[in-house]
């Protein structure tokens, strides 16, 4: 590999895997067929702006405010400016903006609350639904 990437073999441990994104510039992640991103969901949580394409769920979990959502057919010099723009901005431009957006999707009170409405109308509404 270049000298400037780093590869990274299995992480064993939350507290790890936080470390790791904590320490990332940008998190990129150019899946064509992810139907929901937890490592997008886990950069975002630790302050790391994410660049993804605009396919599937990943438009919905990032932002202009936590990194950049491109077109599924950039082209690399396109994604090259994306990523060379979030760098430039540095990590901490995004950071907080990138926790508030994951404490707004993913809050396990907010979720909760979002269950137990869902279960409660579809009880309220039993005979409509079903």
């Amino acid at each position: 590999m270049p000298k400037n990437i780093v590869h990274v073999d299995f992480i064993d441990g939350v507290k790890e895997l936080a470390k790791y994104y904590s320490a990332f510039d940008v998190f990129v992640q150019f899946s064509l067929q992810e139907t929901f991103s937890k490592v997008i969901a886990e950069a975002l949580s630790c302050g790391t702006p994410a660049i993804v394409f605009d396919s599937t769920a990943l438009p919905e979990l990032v932002n202009e405010e936590c990194g950049q959502v491109l077109d599924k057919k950039a082209s690399v010099e396109t994604i090259i400016t994306a990523i060379e723009k979030v760098v430039a901005n540095g990590r901490l431009f995004y950071s907080e903006k990138c926790r508030k957006r994951a404490e707004e999707l993913f809050s396990k009170d907010k979720n909760i609350q979002e269950y137990l409405d869902m279960f409660r109308f579809l009880i309220e509404n039993k005979s409509k639904v079903f």
